[in-house]
């Protein structure tokens, strides 16, 4: 399907201050969005690898289609604002799907479970921090090449868990090592400043990167929505907590809010974070609105 669906995704820049210019890039950069969504012969069902797929189908596209066509100066404007239209857009069009008759049908909405599945969003950690220390502290990891325990190795389970909690056992297993030593190991990254611990004491103990690596100020949010969720639930604080920290400050629909519940609760809950700056609500569809964490809680830059 090589067209694309300019007229389709006008309405989507109607009305909004911008120059003629800038609303014609909004519109092919939504545009050449859908076109990835469409033209894929599968996509994956996994939030995350779809996201980061379509993202590189549209850089494909973005080059194959406009280089050449359009001036150097816009084809720079347009790269440089990739990362913030992919963010906007992406949410709205990605529930779009192509049926076997080629008509258009919205797909199931995605609704993790409390400590289970992560919101769609992208970039959780600061990855250019994370590399520096990972470089610094590798002289704590084994000399000689053992399993997965090594720089990249280590590097790749830290990822995995986007900045969440994580016991010793996760560790042992994932690494193929007997406890003993999954613990010297954990007690070594966290004594480094690689990881922090929270307050329970053994069986209940957890781990996570430290907050410094994370895009979203962590202890402060967790903090703050402590305090607007107290009256609620004693676990229920955290787990949303965890749950924001997890889209790194990326927009996501109110459908995908996680866990089961009432809907009164779960709109009470936006409720209460909207009126303590902790969410905004920054587009609504029928029956749905587009979230996320006020940009205060989000910290911009890598180092």
């Amino acid at each position: 399907m090589k067209g694309v669906h300019l007229h389709w995704l006008s309405h989507l820049s109607e009305g909004e201050a911008f120059p003629a210019e800038e609303k014609l890039h909004r519109a092919l950069i939504a545009g050449l969005i859908l076109e990835a969504i469409l033209e894929a012969p599968v996509l994956p069902e996994d939030p995350p690898s779809r996201r980061v797929q379509v993202k590189n189908r549209l850089q494909h596209l973005l080059v194959s289609y406009l280089a050449g066509l359009i001036s150097l100066d816009s084809f720079r404007h347009l790269a440089q604002r990739l990362d913030h239209w992919f963010n906007f857009y992406y949410p709205l069009l990605s529930p779009l799907r192509l049926t076997t008759s080629g008509l258009l049908r919205k797909t199931a909405p995605l609704v993790p479970l409390p400590g289970r599945g992560v919101p769609a969003g992208g970039r959780v950690l600061k990855e250019d921090l994370l590399e520096v220390w990972l470089e610094k502290l590798k002289g704590l990891l084994p000399q000689r090449r053992h399993g997965k325990l090594h720089r990249q190795g280590l590097g790749e389970f830290l990822r995995q868990t986007r900045g969440g909690w994580f016991k010793v056992k996760d560790f042992e297993e994932h690494f193929a090592i007997n406890g003993k030593t999954a613990w010297e190991y954990v007690q070594k990254f966290r004594q480094a400043g690689l990881l922090t611990r929270n307050q329970g004491r053994s069986a209940a103990a957890r781990y996570s990167l430290h907050p410094r690596f994370l895009r979203v100020k962590a202890e402060d949010l967790r903090q703050e929505i402590a305090v607007l969720l107290a009256d609620l639930s004693l676990s229920l604080p955290s787990q949303v907590a965890d749950w924001l920290i997890f889209t790194g400050g990326e927009n996501f629909w109110e459908e995908e809010w996680p866990g089961p519940g009432p809907e009164a609760r779960r709109r009470e809950i936006i409720r209460r974070l909207t009126a303590g700056q902790v969410l905004e609500i920054i587009g609504q569809t029928a029956g749905n609105r587009l979230l996320r964490l006020s940009p205060g809680w989000v910290i911009s830059g890598d180092l």
